[in-house]
């Protein structure tokens, strides 16, 4: 019987070890996730302003070519 409480107990500490490892991971993972989210977030802004810088470019093109051309 105290052999059998021993490894139960034995159980339960690891258990609680398994349990504060996988607590400390979720930490550092949703920390990670946010701050991906974030440089997605800024990547996107960067995206849109250059699309938009391009978009100008190619329509002045237009214009320039379209001048050239009266």
């Amino acid at each position: 019987m105290n052999n059998e409480m021993n490894n139960l107990e034995k159980r339960i500490d690891k258990l609680i070890g398994v349990c504060r490892t996988l607590k400390e991971e979720n930490l550092h993972l949703r920390l990670k996730n946010e701050e991906l989210r974030k440089d997605h977030m800024l990547l996107n802004e960067k995206t849109k302003m250059a699309r938009n810088r391009l978009d100008s470019i190619a329509n002045r093109l237009k214009d320039i070519k379209s001048g050239e051309l009266v």
